[in-house]
């Protein structure tokens, strides 16, 4: 794929956050969406986790 032009720099982001944005589009890293959390909690009791019982 042909690189894809840069798209203009938010206009409320600081020169570092701005830098970091340049180097990580030049290292063909585009963020597609942010992900959102989820509505609802996962199923389970609560308090539990699911990925570190004994």
């Amino acid at each position: 794929m042909a690189h894809e032009p840069v798209p203009p720099p938010e206009p409320d982001l600081s020169p570092e956050e701005l830098a970091l944005l340049q180097e990580a589009a030049e290292r063909g890293y585009t963020p597609k969406r942010t992900v959102a959390e989820p509505d609802e909690a996962p199923g389970g009791p609560a308090g539990t986790s699911n990925g570190n019982e004994d």
